[in-house]
């Protein structure tokens, strides 16, 4: 039938004239043609010479689609009834095999709106048979109805709220009528809910049946398993995200049926802005320009700046000079606030997310493809199978696909609302730091003079300290000279680079680095494969290294100032090797060659608190592959709880040079290490020796460092410090069979009962206080008190 003679119809779909050479290449293309329900594909060498028309045309009581195919020999004309259900369940149903997204088209023309629907219900015709079709439509029908209970629950307790109101009601039936709507919509959600499921497994059988046609050309390919695995992770994929969409129907549904808290929260907030959809507000704001959506933020964060306008007006300045001034401020704010926003915070929040599902991705796919399942299908794309178990087949397949999307929907969701929250989170931190920039901008333009009619709101002064206090406490001179360098020959460029100082990095991660690459050369006899030995032994050695060379002290480690760009030409490198004696020694490098200074007198170092630190990574994770590196994966992890006690208790001691290991892993009975030697009170006779001379030290620091260092070595010998004083200290107290904790449970509560000092409990915004951390704090204590031998362990 000509096109100019099609017609004209309320309901039917005509194709905008825009879009017909972008309809006619599709028909050129070397995709199937649905015939009769089933799929009949086009050979190669048939194509050429071939033109395809189809007319989309709806009568008043039947709808017909008609596909006609001319050839220069022979004409066939075949027809399906494909057009028996609305424009929009067949929307619907595009939605479903990913040829349409409604909300990649909210913000554009309605022509160009029409331009992807047609485009969707062409392809969706063309490449679907008649039973994926009515399939998608049921499903899609049924999780909509999911949908729309919440509007009807909102209708029905808007109503109940004006019958109540009403003076004239008799409240006993309007309540009653309520309730028995309310019960009706739990009926409903009852009932949908056990329908769903039926159709989504019809709806995977039935796009299977369709693969299974398009797969039967390909069985001589090389590639024809790679196929097959793509065929069923497509049908996956489509069954994962409307697995998904039903399950935010449900939720609408259930929320609005038992709102919770945050729900009344969003209900609030929703009311407060006349209920414009979410849509239209991202429309309306992402409909300004860049200089519009700037000064939107500026707007709000000017509005908070406002609330100090009464205390300046009190403290005699001008209300208009200060509003002008803060006008000026948060306009500078929104505008930085905006690009943090933009080009930091979202992408690395998106990054993340997209790490995170691809992750979750990729499980999913893996247990798809090895499972006995993708076995079955694929024997049956290769006609290995009765064809009369077909059916049955596909339905295992289905079964076992809605029971992995079941599985993997809760982590799905779970990336997304991290995403979410991140997001948010970021655009808060971006408001924060835009309006601390301003403020520290417009400060600086407006000098001392504008800022002095300010006095109540933080003015500037003049005064300038000659040394600048450093964040950690001590104090860096404002000019630093370079010692001398000695003419000690470079090192290699591979060796100097992992001795280098990273970022947020202190001395000992550069020698754990060092430590795990030459194990040997530095007294490891253990397995040289055995990576999690290695890493444990390192974390020890280090720890000791670092202390012998005054480079940790009390729970301090040396950290260093960040000068500039990582690496051999910008921040300094702490090379361990071997000295005449046979003992560890560390050599320090600034700009590739020898500093001539060591400890922690350089000027580019400074103390940090190892105590706050409360998990550490293996070393050989921070070296690159092109300098050798290796990876392995860090099968010791700090935390808390008898959970971590008892896992340590599983694990093996690695033993080196002349120590004697005096935790005994694995008895786990409550007597623990064989502590007879040591200062600590058993209950059966005192350990610790309160002796009657104290030694001689210059002050309460020096002691109590002698102490702390004297008292690990003691408990730690085999160098687990730095796992061990990860865990909670209040964990390690509580347990009732420490097992191979018993010293360090034994000494905490020692410390405990010596200082009074209890270990801090943790909260939702802080975890609960370290036994780094503890320790230090009991030992500083204990110093106060003057008592710092009775905690030493002899």
């Amino acid at each position: 039938m000509p096109k100019e003679q099609i017609p004209e119809s309320k309901n039917r779909i005509t194709p905008n004239p825009k879009n017909e050479k972008l309809v006619q290449d599709d028909k050129k293309s070397k995709q199937p043609l649905a015939v009769d329900g089933n799929i009949a594909w086009k050979k190669e060498n048939n194509i050429e010479g071939k033109e395809i028309k189809e007319v989309i045309e709806t009568e008043t009581e039947e709808t017909k689609t008609v596909t006609k195919e001319e050839n220069n020999t022979d004409k066939k004309e075949t027809k399906e009834n494909k057009e028996q259900y609305s424009r929009e369940e067949l929307l619907n149903a595009a939605e479903i095999f990913c040829k349409y997204n409604p909300a990649a088209f909210f913000n554009k023309t309605p022509e160009e709106q029409q331009i992807a629907q047609e485009r969707a219900l062409l392809e969706l015709k063309e490449k679907h048979s008649e039973r994926e079709i009515t399939a998608a439509v049921n499903v899609s029908g049924k999780r909509n109805e999911m949908f729309g209970l919440e509007d009807r629950l909102k209708r029905i307790k808007e109503e109940y709220k004006t019958a109540r109101d009403n003076p004239n009601a008799e409240i006993s039936t309007v309540k009653a009528k309520y309730d028995q709507q309310i019960q009706n919509i739990k009926r409903e959600i009852r009932l949908i809910d056990n329908d769903y499921n039926p159709l989504l497994r019809e709806l995977k059988i039935a796009n299977l049946d369709s693969q299974l046609i398009n797969l039967e050309k390909y069985r001589d390919h090389a590639d024809f398993k790679e196929k097959t695995e793509d065929a069923e992770l497509f049908a996956l994929s489509m069954i994962q995200t409307e697995t998904i969409r039903y399950q935010d129907a449900k939720i609408s549904s259930n929320s609005a049926l038992n709102p919770t808290g945050w729900d009344h929260v969003k209900n609030f907030f929703k009311r407060g802005i006349g209920g414009i959809s979410e849509n239209k507000l991202s429309k309306g704001y992402m409909g300004m320009g860049r200089g519009k959506r700037m000064a939107l933020n500026a707007a709000i964060i000017g509005a908070g700046t406002a609330l100090w306008l009464p205390a300046s007006v009190a403290a005699g300045a001008s209300a208009a000079a200060f509003v002008g001034y803060k006008m000026a401020r948060s306009l500078m704010g929104g505008t930085f606030g905006y690009f943090l926003s933009k080009k930091v915070f979202q992408p690395i929040a998106r990054k993340a997310y997209e790490h995170d599902s691809a992750k979750t991705l990729k499980a999913q796919q893996e247990e798809a493809t090895t499972s006995k399942e993708m076995t079955h299908f694929e024997e049956l794309s290769r006609g290995e199978t009765d064809p009369t178990e077909r059916e049955k087949i596909l339905g295992k397949i289905a079964d076992f696909n809605i029971e992995l999307c079941a599985k993997y929907s809760e982590r799905i969701r779970r990336d997304k609302k991290y995403f979410i929250a991140n997001n948010v989170l970021g655009t808060v931190v971006a408001g924060v730091a835009g309006g601390k920039g301003a403020q520290m901008t417009a400060d600086w333009l407006a000098g001392p003079g504008m800022l002095g009619i300010f006095p109540a709101h933080g003015g500037m002064t003049t005064d300038t300290p000659e040394n600048t206090p450093h964040k950690e406490g001590g104090v860096i001179p404002p000019e630093t000279e370079v010692l001398p360098k000695t003419s000690r020959p470079e090192l290699n460029p591979n060796d100097l680079k992992i001795a280098t100082i990273g970022n947020g990095e202190g001395v000992e991660h550069v020698l754990r680095r060092q430590l795990e690459m030459s194990p040997e050369k530095f007294g490891f006899d253990g397995d040289i494969g055995d990576k999690t030995a290695i890493h444990e032994w390192s974390g020890g050695k280090a720890h000791l290294i670092a202390i012998d060379q005054g480079y940790i002290k009390g729970g301090t480690e040396s950290w260093v100032q960040d000068m500039g760009e990582t690496g051999p030409k910008g921040n300094p490198a702490y090379v361990l090797d071997i000295d005449a004696s046979g003992k560890p020694s560390i050599q320090e490098y600034f700009e590739g060659k020898p500093s001539g200074t060591g400890g922690v007198n350089s000027p580019y170092e400074y103390s940090h608190n190892t105590s706050t630190t409360t998990r550490y990574t293996s070393a050989l994770d921070s070296i690159p592959e092109e300098y050798g590196g290796v990876t392995t994966d860090n099968s010791v992890e700090t935390g808390s709880g008898q959970e971590i006690l008892n896992q340590i208790d599983k694990t093996q001691e690695a033993v080196s040079g002349d120590h004697t290991n005096i935790i005994e892993y694995g008895d786990n009975t409550g007597t623990g290490p064989d502590i007879e030697n040591n200062s600590i009170d058993t209950g059966e006779k005192t350990l610790i020796e309160n002796n009657k001379v104290k030694p001689n030290f210059e002050n309460v620091e020096e002691h109590g460092q002698d102490v702390y260092i004297k008292n690990i070595k003691h408990l730690f010998p085999s160098g687990d410090w730095l796992e061990k004083g990860g865990l909670s200290a209040r964990d390690v107290l509580k347990a009732e069979n420490p097992g191979q904790l018993t010293g360090l449970n034994t000494y905490l509560h020692k410390l405990q009962e010596v200082t009074g000092l209890k270990p801090k409990e943790g909260s939702f915004f802080q975890s609960s206080e370290t036994v780094h951390k503890y320790v230090n704090r009991a030992l500083h204590k204990a110093g106060e008190m003057g008592k710092l031998e009775d905690l030493r362990l002899k």
